[in-house]
């Protein structure tokens, strides 16, 4: 089930992300740790859900246990979106940006994809719009989606 992320569910999206960190920074490099562990701590996870320029949604398994989220800075741009790892390659990824693709009314969608999800992000229909990029040790693609 997927359901708007509530302010109880922010401990439980920063230990999901935290167990996505091996594949997003490989080398261990303490810059690029440092930086992505402060934007997804649970306080900026509250605060993104009490401010109504962001959007946060959970997965939920049969058991009410939180298996994945994403939170999107509105208008159109995915901040974040993480599945536990064992549950990856499930579909719980596609579920969730299926679910705000529905929710919201935009022409298109960007992200800053990891190396690890890009593959993911280009079968949603994601391109990308230059090669990999590197800001405080951080290494992503920039990928649009194109609705209209």
């Amino acid at each position: 089930m997927i359901r708007k992320a509530t302010l109880d569910d922010a401990a439980r999206m920063t230990a999901i992300f935290n167990q996505n960190l091996p594949v997003l920074v490989p080398d261990n490099n303490p810059q690029a740790l440092e930086v992505l562990q402060a934007g997804h701590g649970v306080e900026q996870f509250r605060e993104r859900m009490t401010d109504s320029h962001w959007l946060c949604k959970v997965y939920e398994n049969t058991h009410s246990e939180c298996e994945g989220f994403i939170c999107v800075r509105l208008p159109q741009h995915i901040f974040s979106l993480y599945v536990t790892p064992p549950r990856q390659g499930d579909g719980i990824g596609t579920q969730l940006f299926d679910c705000i693709l529905k929710e919201l009314t935009v022409a298109s969608f960007t992200v800053n994809a990891s190396a690890h999800s890009l593959g993911f992000y280009s079968k949603l229909g994601f391109i990308a719009q230059s090669e990999c990029q590197t800001q405080n040790g951080v290494q992503f693609t920039p990928m649009t989606l194109l609705l209209r």
